[in-house]
């Protein structure tokens, strides 16, 4: 029977039909917009759709000329359906797909010859115009400008990006657009939402097809999906990831930073839990429960106070409850971090050679020595941030093995000999934290990504919205998160030093409010300014290394913000429509054309900066380092910042290459960087940090790397994947790769000699002033 023409119009859709891996952009009554990221996820809604309206479509229109297309010339886009005007993208192959279905009908020709009858004529098939398009998309994210930005603006990008494509230093990420016909889109023919078909058909096939309709359905399976949870410096973000990689959703939530005086930066768990119910709610919407299986957590390495009821306890002089952390880049245990480096103890050689102002010893130090001895008493428990969600999530006390040994002293070996030195502890003043088998400091530990306790806790699922008993894996620091999302992808066809090589050869920057440098070992990488080497369950058989530069983004922030043209540059960004570091990168461009410049490093040839205004982290690990400027002259113009702002970077670039030469001098070769975070959405920045270290840069298909590698941790806890290795191989992929330009390589090499030598003056300054 015929459809009620309300029924027809209508845009509501049968239940359960539609894939989670199809992402909807656009409804109305006649089709259905949206997005899938391979063939795989296009087959399976082809399928779906099919099985849901019992419809058939065949392809109509294809890639038929290959041969023509391949020689045509590319065309690059701004605008297309379903994309915003501000993402430049390529359509690489269209395909159009019509339904088979149609109506046959006779119609009566009248005689010319009144003595002869009407005749009929032939059946004629009418088409139905339902249409089901799919479009393989390329886009180019990097290239991305404001949605105001001009139309000359936007071309200039293009012929940037067309000339980076050409070159073949860039690639995009690639996308499936798929446009489906609902039933409002259907003529001449009898389609319902029921599934019903009425068609002319064989008695004995009509029988079948009913017999066969009649029979339970059985349901496409669909892909798993995992949470990555990740607390940095100033948000708490989350993704819903499946199990392939791909992230689905995600969602952030601002948190608070009290700053009440230099160096003293302190925050509130609470707060951080409940920002991490709402991010986790908000990723999971419409999504059942069923179908996730498992939660991953990594934070910043900040210390959480609790006391033996769970309670905050403040570590604030001004002694507020909900101020119960201090932050990781919190610097006033500076005395108590001293006093533990004189004690020159074997730990040390754990942790780069000398403790870090950055680490959880000193800051208990301090709190001994600063809080009142009735707050002290009431200290309870001290978590790793990292830890104190997983526990608040599962009710286990359960600590990581990562954060342990990189910011507690925790010993791990490669018999998987777990131990705190208790002789470290005691010589400090710290004893009592070894009372009672460590329980304030913890007495449990697990390798990253096992499961934690029996999963979510009743109290806890409640709050987040998920099924009681889902997976909680032990967690990780956030700048290891990043490493796992990002260190074991396949570089298949990249052509990238390091394919069928050891993964030992590469390195990972995690580029944001600091940089953290992650790379695998043979054996314990003992040099200074390398944190926490320990045996990893993620790699069986290596060792997993931190070092990092303190206060990265926030330095190139800092260095364009104290400037006089400041202002200046934010007008210029709001009258282009255009970030202020898309204005410098035009500002630099204009310099470089005035000057007849080859390349725009060549401005800074007079300028040379020392990055470490807030301590060296690594290599050098000390502190008390200061940054210098060496080449200022008067000059307060655009033209001035810009050029400051591209040596800044290029100081960056050279304290990466500092790190990486000193882990070569201890026998570890990279030949491979894999770079995440904010900072590397800054096409300038990864360009010449390939450039300084002469080495290609992959970067990640997914953006959020550390968001995957805190999924991975939840596919590993959920028993998805046999172990970390596997799932990093399947969950991260490579997007892009940013290529050296050997041209400038030995212009590099004298600027980083002046690098060099600059820490060696300012160390020579300090002492001539304190003789």
């Amino acid at each position: 029977m015929d459809l009620d023409p309300h029924e027809k119009n209508s845009c509501s859709l049968p239940d359960d039909w539609l894939p989670k891996c199809f992402k909807v952009a656009t409804k109305n009554d006649t089709h259905l917009t949206g997005f899938v990221s391979n063939e795989e996820e296009l087959q399976e809604v082809l399928e779906s759709h099919s099985r849901a309206f019992s419809t058939t479509f065949a392809k109509w229109c294809g890639d038929k000329n290959k041969k023509a297309r391949a020689n045509r010339k590319r065309r690059l886009l701004w605008k297309s359906e379903d994309f915003p005007g501000n993402i430049p993208i390529i359509i690489n192959n269209r395909s159009i797909y019509t339904c088979q279905y149609g109506k046959k009908y006779t119609k009566s020709k009248e005689s010319l010859d009144p003595g002869k009858k009407k005749r009929n004529r032939r059946s004629i098939k009418v088409d139905c115009p339902a249409k089901l398009a799919v479009r393989h998309i390329t886009r180019y994210d990097t290239f991305k400008v404001t949605e105001k930005v001009s139309r000359i603006d936007k071309e200039t990008t293009m012929s940037l990006l067309d000339e980076h494509i050409t070159k073949g230093d860039v690639s995009g990420c690639p996308t499936i657009h798929m446009k489906l016909p609902l039933p409002g889109a259907h003529e001449n023919h009898n389609v319902s939402m029921k599934n019903e078909f009425v068609r002319n058909v064989h008695p004995a096939v009509r029988i079948q097809f009913e017999e066969s309709m009649a029979q339970p359905r059985v349901k496409t399976p669909l892909i798993p999906y995992f949470i990555g949870v990740d607390c940095g410096t100033g948000s708490v973000r989350a993704a819903l990831v499946s199990s392939n990689g791909i992230v689905v959703n995600t969602d952030v939530e601002p948190i608070t930073v009290w700053n009440p005086k230099e160096d003293y930066y302190e925050q509130s768990s609470e707060e951080i839990w409940k920002a991490c119910c709402k991010v986790i709610k908000a990723v999971c919407a419409g999504v059942s429960t069923d179908e996730i299986h498992g939660v991953g957590f990594d934070a910043t390495c900040s210390l959480v106070v609790l006391d033996a009821d769970f309670q905050p306890v403040s570590v604030a002089e001004s002694g507020e409850n909900e101020k119960n952390i201090i932050m990781w880049m919190d610097h006033r245990a500076k005395t108590q971090t001293d006093l533990i480096n004189k004690t020159k103890h074997s730990v040390l050689s754990f942790v780069g050679g000398t403790m870090s102002v950055e680490m959880q010893p000193p800051k208990l130090l301090w709190l001994k020595e600063n809080l009142s001895e009735e707050r002290w008493k009431k200290a309870a428990h001290f978590f790793d941030l990292s830890d104190f969600l997983t526990w608040k999530a599962s009710g286990s006390l359960t600590r990581s093995l990562c954060t342990l040994v990189c910011k507690w002293t925790f010993q791990a070996d490669r018999e998987n000999k777990l131990n705190w030195d208790d002789s470290f502890w005691n010589e400090i003043g710290l004893a009592e934290l070894t009372e009672d088998n460590h329980s304030k400091i913890g007495s449990l530990v697990q390798l990253p990504g096992q499961l934690i306790g029996e999963g979510l806790t009743k109290e806890s699922a409640e709050a987040i919205g998920l099924k009681e008993g889902t997976a909680v894996a032990t967690s990780l620091i956030d700048a290891h998160a990043g490493g796992v999302g990002m260190l074991g992808a396949d570089v298949t066809d990249n052509e990238l030093p390091c394919e069928k090589q050891p993964i030992t050869q590469r390195l990972a920057l995690i580029l944001g409010t600091s940089s953290c440098h992650m790379a695998v070992s043979e054996g314990p990488l003992l040099v200074p300014g390398v944190w926490g080497p320990y045996y990893s369950a993620m790699v069986p058989g290596l060792w997993l290394n931190e070092g990092g530069q303190s206060i990265t983004g926030k330095l190139i922030d800092h260095m364009i913000e104290t400037h006089p043209a400041h202002q200046e540059l934010i007008k210029m960004a709001e009258t282009k429509g255009k970030s202020i570091y898309n204005c410098m990168v035009d500002l630099l461009g204009k310099i470089v054309k005035e000057n007849a410049l080859k390349d725009a490093a060549y401005l800074t040839n007079d300028i040379h900066i020392w990055p470490d205004h807030h301590g060296n982290r690594s290599p050098l690990a000390d502190p008390s380092l200061k940054g210098m400027i060496s080449g200022l002259g008067l000059g307060t113009s655009l033209q001035n910042l810009a050029v400051l702002y591209i040596a800044t970077i290029q100081a960056l670039a050279f304290g990466t290459k500092h790190i990486l030469e000193t882990m070569s001098a201890a026998k570890h070769s990279i030949n491979t960087l894999f770079a995440c975070g904010g900072l590397s959405k800054n096409p300038l920045f990864l360009q010449i940090h390939a450039d300084v270290m002469g080495m290609p840069i992959a970067l990640p298909q997914e953006k959020e790397s550390v968001l995957i590698g805190s999924a991975i941790l939840g596919a590993c806890a959920a028993g998805y994947y046999e172990n970390m290795q596997d799932a990093m191989e399947t969950m991260s992929h490579v997007g892009g790769v940013v290529r050296p330009n050997k041209k400038l390589s030995e212009y590099y090499k004298k600027k980083y000699q002046v690098f060099r030598s600059m820490v060696g003056h300012q160390l020579e300054y300090r002492k001539i002033m304190n003789s």
